[in-house]
C-alpha cells in the first residue's frame, strides 16, 4: 500500500475510533434495568460488544498504521542521509582534486 493510502487509512481509523469513544451513550445506549426482559438485555450487550469490538478494531489499526508510518519515514530519513553525506564527501574530494598544488584553504 503507497505511504498516501496508508495515512488515509490510518486517519480515517482514528476518526472512527474517536466517532464511537464519543458517540458511546448514543451507540450501546442506557443499561437495562435488573427487571428488564432478557431480550433487552442481550440487545445491550451485543451492542456493547459490538462497539467495543469496533473501537478495539480501529485503535489497533490505527497504531499498526501508525508504526509502519513511522518505520517508513525512518528508512526515508536514513536514506536521505546517507546521499547526503555521500555528496558531501564527493564535493570535498573534488575540491581536493580540484586544488593547485601549493594553494591554501581560504575557510
Amino acid at each position: 500500500m503507497s505511504t498516501r493510502g496508508l495515512k488515509a487509512l490510518t486517519g480515517v481509523l482514528i476518526g472512527l475510533g474517536i466517532v464511537i469513544m464519543l458517540g458511546w451513550p448514543v451507540l450501546v445506549g442506557i443499561p437495562p434495568k435488573r427487571q428488564s426482559s432478557l431480550q433487552v438485555k442481550r440487545g445491550f450487550v451485543i451492542r456493547t460488544v459490538t462497539a467495543m469490538s469496533l473501537l478495539v478494531v480501529s485503535v489497533a489499526g490505527a497504531g499498526v498504521g501508525s508504526v509502519i508510518l513511522l518505520r517508513r519515514a525512518r528508512e526515508e530519513y536514513r536514506q536521505q542521509a546517507m546521499a547526503n553525506m555521500r555528496d558531501l564527501i564527493e564535493g570535498a574530494r573534488e575540491d581536493q582534486l580540484n586544488r593547485q598544488p601549493g594553494e591554501r584553504r581560504t575557510d
